[in-house]
């Protein structure tokens, strides 16, 4: 199992990425998992962070390159 890092995003990035990627991916079970992960966000502030792993961050990458469009809004 690996350490879960957390991902730091705005609100809003953190919503485009769930409402239009993750939400919209294939739901296999490695999508699955990161979604299950992502409903679990933690706030700090105007901060939203989300604790992924090695794989699920893989997964992510994977979705977020067929939407570059969203992918720009992690800076």
């Amino acid at each position: 199992m690996s350490l879960a890092e957390p991902l730091w995003l705005t609100e809003g990035a953190w919503k485009a990425i769930r409402d239009r990627v993750i939400d919209r991916g294939s739901m296999t079970p490695e999508v699955m998992d990161l979604a299950r992960v992502w409903d679990e966000p933690v706030r700090d502030g105007t901060q939203v962070g989300v604790f992924v792993d090695a794989e699920q961050a893989r997964t992510l990458g994977e979705l977020l390159d067929a939407h570059p469009e969203v992918a720009r809004l992690l800076g």
